[in-house]
């Protein structure tokens, strides 16, 4: 395995800890558009952290966690991506300790640092602390603490950090809870894309026509909507049963406004919705993500061509 060279961590940490200190919104001016001339949230036309999936998406004090992102790039932009996990990080980043690292740090020196994944080079994963829950109560316990998981993906040219349009720079978080919960959360699962009710089958091109409007459907495997055990305020357990629901991408085209969020309200049925190809002839992709509200995440990407 080729592992990336300090410089290059070190700059990518430098670009990852400036972009979070520098978000912002700028109100007038001409510099930065102003939120009513923003594209829809559904159109992917530059580079996005679309999701983050953690596996698994709720883990006890020892557990290894694994991490994958949906990051589309439309264009190929990104040269790489940088993970940073912690317990309890407040929502604001994790320390990121590099001193006393080698111009070439393994991936146990970089995790010792605060660094849990470097693509390309090794894959995000975390090890939870064992004594993550210490001092907590039994009932505590159950509900857990959170941990902070930070990805920020960077442009392949070269250069130091001042040379860097933060612009260019996709950074996304994600918490994880960590717990001894009687009934943990486990992902939920999406599988077969239909176009006009036609089954598509994987690693294909849905070839479709400038202008036209399709219905596109993913269906949910039955085990992906969990019942759970909930402890509320007053100590007393309930079960409850997730309610997740959808949103939908593309880089080019339209969706109804009511369809970029679909609650799942049927689960036996496929989720639906509709698209409306460009004027133009292009290629890109179709995503879409399911987020079960407690942390679990999935995702499907299906590439079309409009002829």
């Amino acid at each position: 395995m080729t592992r990336p060279a300090l410089p290059s961590v070190a700059r990518t940490l430098a670009v990852a800890s400036l972009a979070t200190l520098a978000t912002g919104c700028v109100i007038g001016g001409d510099k930065y558009p102003r939120p009513r001339d923003l594209p829809e949230s559904s159109l992917v036309d530059r580079p996005r952290v679309l999701a983050i999936q953690a596996e698994p998406p709720e883990v006890r004090p020892g557990d290894t966690v694994l991490f994958s992102a949906l990051l589309a790039d439309p264009f190929e932009e990104i040269g790489g991506s940088v993970w940073i996990a912690c317990l309890d990080g407040g929502g604001f980043g994790c320390p990121v300790d590099l001193a006393g690292l080698g111009d070439n740090p393994t991936p146990k020196e970089l995790a010792a640092a605060g660094v849990i994944g470097f693509t390309p080079g090794f894959e995000p994963a975390w090890d939870v602390p064992a004594d993550a829950l210490d001092g907590f109560s039994d009932e505590a316990r159950l509900e857990g603490t959170s941990a902070t998981v930070q990805v920020a993906s960077f442009p392949a040219e070269g250069g130091d950090t001042a040379e860097v349009d933060f612009n260019d720079v996709e950074v996304a978080y994600k918490r994880l809870i960590v717990s001894e919960a009687i009934t943990p959360n486990r992902n939920p699962v999406l599988e077969t894309w239909r176009v006009d009710g036609n089954f598509v089958p994987s690693d294909s091109v849905v070839v479709v026509d400038a202008g036209q409007t399709y219905d596109l459907s993913v269906e949910l495997t039955a085990e992906s909507v969990e019942e759970y055990i909930y402890v509320n305020s007053d100590g007393v357990e309930e079960t409850r049963t997730e309610e997740p629901y959808l949103s939908w991408y593309a880089n080019h085209g339209s969706w109804p406004r009511s369809s970029l969020t679909v609650p799942l309200n049927g689960y036996d049925a496929p989720l639906e919705t509709e698209w409306t190809a460009p004027d133009e002839p292009t290629t890109g992709s179709w995503y879409v993500v399911v987020r079960d509200r407690r942390g679990g995440q999935a995702w499907l990407v299906q590439d079309y061509e409009v002829r």
